[in-house]
């Protein structure tokens, strides 16, 4: 699974709903949302405070999940919007 989330009105990216991609998708998400919650835990043990600041490869993936794989669509993606500084 990707992330944890809380109840929200969006799909969740579940190994339920992974299941249904393809493998090309399935694949970006994984590496997406463990990139994610790498730099999560490594600000954290920095003391960093949220909005932590994306490394560029993280903001380079933050896009493409918006243009290629409807990232809105999902709550996880919601969630990092609040975790990180990314630019809409």
């Amino acid at each position: 699974m990707c992330m944890k989330t809380r109840v929200c009105a969006m799909s969740a990216l579940t190994p339920a709903m992974m299941s249904t991609m393809s493998g090309e998708e399935r694949s970006f998400w994984e590496k997406f949302c463990n990139m994610a919650q790498k730099e999560i835990e490594s600000n954290k043990a920095e003391g960093k405070t949220e909005p932590f600041h994306p490394s560029m490869e993280l903001k380079e993936l933050f896009n493409e999940a918006l243009v290629r794989y409807s990232g809105r669509d999902y709550c996880q993606f919601h969630q990092l919007l609040e975790k990180f500084a990314f630019v809409l």
